[in-house]
C-alpha cells in the first residue's frame, strides 16, 4: 500500500487544516464525498496516467482549496474596528515623538546660532548638521521600536527580532513580504507604512531647511568679510 499523496500548497496560518476542511465538507455534502477522499488519496502515478478522468477531482479540489481560503482570510466584523483604534494610537504616539524631538533639535539649533554668528569654522557647521542627521535618526528608531513592541505584545511574531525586522521593513516602506502579519492585524502593517512614509518626508524637510538655513549664515559671513 503506498503512502497517500500530500497537498504542499495548504494555508500554514490558518487554524484548520485543508485536509480537514475537505473531510468535514464531504461529511456535509454526500455526493462530494466519495472524490473530493478519492483526490486526498489518489497515487501520483496512477493520476499522472489518466490526467484526463481525474480532472474532475482535480477541481473540486481546487474549488475546494480556494473556499477554504477565503474562510481563512476572512476578518471578523469586531476586529477592524479595534486595528484602527490601535493604528490611531500608534499614528499619534509616532507623530508626537516626531514632533517633540524636532523641536528640542530646533531649540538646539537655535541656541548655536548666536555662536554661529562669531565664529566662522567650517567644523561647527558640520557638528550641526551631523546633530541633526543623528538626531532624525535617533526619532525614526524609537518609532520603529515602539511600532516593535506593539506587534510583539500583540502576540503577531515569536522573536523581538523579528518584530522589528517586520516594523523596519514597514516603517521605511521596503515591504519585502519575507514576514507578514496575520489577518487580525494586517491592516496595522499597511498604516505603518503610511505613518513611516509622511514621517520620513517631515525628515526630510526639516533636515533641508537647516542646511539651508546654514548656506545662509555662510554666505551672510562671506558678504561681511568682503
Amino acid at each position: 500500500m503506498q503512502a497517500p499523496v500530500t497537498q504542499p500548497d495548504a494555508p500554514k496560518k490558518c487554524s484548520v487544516t485543508l485536509k480537514g476542511h475537505l473531510l468535514r465538507e464531504a461529511s456535509l455534502n454526500r455526493a462530494q464525498d466519495k472524490h473530493i477522499n478519492h483526490w486526498l488519496h489518489f497515487d501520483e502515478d496512477q493520476r499522472l496516467r489518466s490526467p484526463r478522468g481525474n480532472q474532475l477531482e482535480h477541481d473540486q479540489y481546487e474549488a475546494s482549496r480556494s473556499r477554504h481560503h477565503t474562510l481563512c482570510m476572512e476578518l471578523p466584523s469586531s476586529q477592524l474596528p479595534l486595528t484602527l483604534v490601535v493604528a490611531a494610537i500608534m499614528v499619534a504616539i509616532t507623530t508626537l515623538i516626531h514632533f517633540f524631538g524636532l523641536l528640542l533639535l530646533t531649540r538646539l539649533m537655535s541656541g548655536a546660532h548666536a555662536r554661529l554668528r562669531t565664529n566662522e569654522g567650517v567644523l561647527r557647521q558640520a557638528g550641526m548638521i551631523l546633530l541633526v542627521v543623528f538626531g532624525i535618526f535617533s526619532l525614526h528608531t524609537a518609532q520603529v521600536w515602539s511600532y516593535a513592541v506593539t506587534y510583539r505584545l500583540l502576540g503577531e511574531f515569536n522573536t523581538f527580532e523579528e518584530a522589528l525586522y517586520f516594523s523596519t521593513v514597514s516603517f521605511s516602506t521596503l515591504g519585502f513580504g519575507d514576514v507578514t502579519l496575520g489577518v487580525a492585524w494586517r491592516v496595522l502593517g499597511a498604516i505603518e507604512a503610511v505613518n513611516g512614509l509622511v514621517l520620513i518626508a517631515w525628515s526630510t524637510a526639516f533636515l533641508m531647511s537647516v542646511t539651508t538655513r546654514l548656506r545662509v549664515l555662510e554666505h551672510a559671513w562671506l558678504d561681511h568679510n568682503d
